[in-house]
């Protein structure tokens, strides 16, 4: 009798045992196929977006040493160009810009580690080095050499460590408001500094992001010169990468808790970007409120080499006001004056 029921208990416990692993792999199998939906619904509104433009372009996904790089290309020049994002943001918002840029260039967006459609953060500390392993995973792989590289924002901080770090790459480098130049670093980028406050600032965006979802078409991106509408694809593009965020981008508690309003080396550019002053163009907008443009131009008076280039009139996001002046300023400044070879 002990052993009838020895067994029978084993073989309910086998039961519940191989129900739980069903119940968990169908359940695994549910999320990545709802996160391959999403992806896929994602690059369907990147594609839309790229058509209305009247362009294409091919989604990469690049296993590197920081995890899966997405990058997105377009463009049919003989020069390639790199685009790196901001804060918050990933390629698909730049498609317009991208757009306009692949006009002349074979343009290359890479969406950060822990944005867009690129992998989870899977590292700590600076973020730098992980940056520059993105890029470089990224533009090996598609068997580009050298390049002119772009950033916006902290895009413009990436994109300048990459050129510092990696100088016989990049032709010529355009940063685009970026953060690096002046070591006054406004308030809301120090408090995301702080240990936590990021993934606070992120569930706050995501909230945010789901409402707008629900009433695309009431809300908006404020700008300096006029508000950007949030159609209904780009609420439901930034709501669905949005969703895919983990962590910060900084993950070393211990040095921000110690300087939480103060620069580390690798986060200010100015004095090592001197060393490729004749290449560099930094574009600002004089109406600028996030990242200040006055701390800057008067750091900037002590590199006269690098060229400034002010733009009347926008705020930050100038990059998406208007798209085809910027993609001039750009165009301009990689195609004249120094030789890039």
């Amino acid at each position: 009798m002990q052993s009838k029921r020895r067994g029978l208990t084993i073989g309910l416990g086998a039961g519940a045992l191989a129900s739980a692993g069903y119940a968990s792999a169908v359940g695994l199998a549910r999320r990545q196929a709802g996160r391959l939906t999403a992806d896929q619904e994602v690059e369907a509104i990147l594609d839309r977006w790229l058509a209305q433009r009247g362009a294409s372009g091919i989604h990469h996904y690049v296993e590197t040493a920081v995890g899966r790089i997405h990058a997105l290309e377009l463009g049919s020049g003989e020069e390639a160009l790199v685009l790196l994002h901001g804060l918050g943001a990933s390629v698909g918002e730049y498609a317009a810009l991208a757009a306009e840029l692949g006009n002349q260039f074979r343009v290359i967006g890479i969406d950060r580690p822990g944005s867009g459609l690129s992998a989870p953060i899977q590292f700590e500390g600076h973020p730098r080095p992980a940056w520059n392993e993105a890029v470089s995973g990224v533009v090996d792989r598609l068997g580009v050499d050298r390049f002119y590289m772009v950033g916006h924002s902290l895009g413009g901080l990436a994109a300048g460590g990459y050129a510092l770090d990696h100088r016989d790459r990049v032709r010529r480098l355009v940063l685009l408001s970026p953060v690096g130049i002046s070591s006054r670093l406004p308030l809301i980028w120090s408090m995301s500094m702080l240990p936590g406050m990021t993934d606070v600032l992120g569930a706050a965006a995501r909230l945010a992001l789901a409402r707008q979802t629900k009433d695309p078409e009431g809300a908006t991106v404020e700008a300096a010169s006029a508000p950007i509408r949030v159609t209904p694809d780009l609420a439901r593009y930034r709501y669905l990468v949005g969703r895919r965020f983990t962590r910060g981008a900084d993950l070393e508690a211990v040095p921000r808790i110690m300087r939480p309003f103060g620069f580390r080396p690798a986060t200010l550019l100015l004095p090592g970007l001197d060393a490729l002053a004749e290449r560099t163009l930094v574009i600002w907008g004089d109406r600028d409120g996030q990242v200040a443009l006055a701390p800057a131009r008067a750091e900037l008076r002590g590199y006269p080499d690098i060229t400034l280039r002010v733009l009347e009139g926008v705020g930050h996001l100038f990059p998406f006001e208007d798209p085809g002046s910027t993609a001039a300023e750009i165009a301009r400044w990689c195609t004249s004056g120094l030789d890039p070879s």
